[in-house]
């Protein structure tokens, strides 16, 4: 059923106003070897669906482990899935990635600090479970800390005066239907359970 909503995991990016207008795949990597699909016309959404062509890899120590046994372990290989999203609504353009998807996309096209931004705007700042700071000394350092338990920013010793903020995880404020957010310069990540006819509302 349509109307069914889903539990995922997405990482949001928002796209700069300049390039609204772009073609949806030029926010892809030239690089980036996809099949695109339009989406169903009964969504009424703008947009377009990006899946990246299945490559199947092995593992670098498959070799060492079928000399020990001196037969092909064929299970060994596997298939990474990455998708890319793309929803324009008359106020903004963003990008959703799935699985390996945000390796697709050009960054030079998002809103460096959204991920940051929207984060802090919508967790609550007690409940803040890891940090990513980078230092500003004789030689910049970047560092992640982790809390046992959610913790307010004062418990990850911040120096304002020379750590900048990269990233933060944590829950949301009360009334935000989130869960697990996380962000950090340009990515915004996050659980929602979610049905298509919604998906708009996140843009």
């Amino acid at each position: 059923m349509d109307d069914k909503k889903l539990y995922l995991y997405l990482n949001a990016f928002l796209v700069k106003s300049e390039y609204a207008s772009i073609k949806y795949s030029d926010f892809l990597k030239t690089s980036s070897q996809v099949n695109a699909y339009e989406l169903d016309n009964k969504h009424e959404l703008d947009g377009m669906l990006f899946i990246k062509k299945p490559e199947e890899k092995s593992p670098i120590w498959r070799g060492f482990t079928e000399k020990l046994i001196g037969s092909p372990l064929g299970e060994l290989a596997n298939r990474s899935s990455s998708a890319v999203l793309i929803i324009k609504t008359a106020k903004a353009t963003m990008v959703f990635t799935f699985g390996y998807g945000r390796f697709l996309i050009d960054t030079q096209y998002f809103v460096h600090d959204f991920g940051i931004k929207t984060a802090l705007n919508t967790l609550k700042h007690d409940s803040l479970r890891s940090v990513d700071l980078f230092t500003l000394e004789d030689q910049a350092v970047q560092k992640k800390s982790q809390a046992s338990r959610e913790s307010s920013i004062g418990v990850f010793g911040i120096d304002i005066s020379r750590d900048v903020l990269r990233a933060v995880t944590g829950s949301p404020k009360s009334g935000i239907n989130l869960k697990n957010i996380s962000g950090g310069d340009s990515v915004y990540s996050f659980g929602i359970e979610i049905n298509i006819s919604e998906i708009a509302c996140l843009v």
